[in-house]
């Protein structure tokens, strides 16, 4: 039975649960098939609106090129980091400046870290807190940081790279946590601590978009069903919180070499793991 045969019996006889997951598979994947089809029509239109245009040489529009333009486009909406098609090894997929620019993980100051006198004053260092109470042990911080903290710190030479790869897992989890505070910039980035500008900004770029809101005095403008909508704020919108865990979750993968355990992470950020 072929994949297309299955889909539509379980989209015919399947349980609501197996419909929406195979919902989702189905508007996540790319149709190659439809891409062609567009592609061959915006070539041929391209064809025939370019056949009068004097030219000094032979132009040629590469098929394949406009296959790939919007495919990128289509990828591009998508909210993952970017990621190399041609890797042969899992640790070749995703680069950390996809996530994070090196610019802006390099302002992180690791050796004031390094300074610091125990784990407790380290931990309380990191931009994300937390008390999960598992076991009757309390975890304050997360436990995924926590852990390769502690490992970290028994290397016997320092690795400031995989530090500030940490703390900005730890800044990722503290962002999501509060993200109904992006709308108010000043007060989301007490909350996170003392972080280099350029990094807090960097945050607000990624996962946000700017929404209209309405004044008071916008609202007694109102003429008919229109309103003068003149004021523009930060929101991290669902779509832009999907982005965040897809980002935190391919650099927790990275610090693990490409084996994490999602339900550590997930009970870490209070989210249920199925999400």
């Amino acid at each position: 039975m072929s994949q297309d045969q299955r889909i539509a019996l379980g989209m015919a006889f399947g349980s609501k649960r197996a419909k929406k997951a195979m919902g989702a598979q189905l508007s996540s994947e790319i149709d190659s098939a439809a891409l062609e089809d567009v592609a061959t029509q915006i070539f041929e239109n391209v064809k025939l609106a370019s056949e009068n245009i004097p030219s000094q040489g032979t132009s040629c529009i590469a098929h394949h090129l406009i296959v790939d333009a919007l495919a990128q486009q289509l990828n591009a909406d998508r909210p993952i980091p970017d990621v190399d098609l041609t890797a042969t090894t899992p640790s070749g997929l995703y680069s950390l400046d996809a996530i994070v620019s090196d610019s802006e993980i390099s302002m992180i100051d690791v050796e004031a870290i390094y300074a610091l006198p125990d784990e407790a004053a380290r931990l309380a260092a990191f931009p994300y807190k937390s008390v999960h109470v598992q076991l009757d042990t309390n975890f304050r911080n997360s436990k995924f940081i926590s852990d390769r903290l502690k490992r970290l710190f028994k290397q016997e030479e320092p690795d400031h790279a995989r530090l500030r790869m940490l703390f900005y897992a730890s800044l990722l989890m503290a962002f999501f946590k509060n993200h109904r505070m992006a709308s108010k910039p000043a007060a989301l980035k007490s909350t996170l601590g003392p972080i280099p500008n350029p990094l807090f900004q960097g945050l607000l770029t990624r996962y946000t978009e700017d929404q209209l809101t309405s004044s008071k005095e916008d609202a007694k403008k109102r003429c008919g069903s229109f309103l003068s909508l003149t004021n523009a704020r930060s929101v991290c919108t669902s779509k832009c919180q999907d982005k965040v865990l897809c980002y935190l979750f391919v650099l927790c993968l990275m610090l693990d070499e490409f084996t994490v355990d999602i339900n550590l992470l997930a009970n870490d950020i209070q989210i249920k793991p199925n999400k």
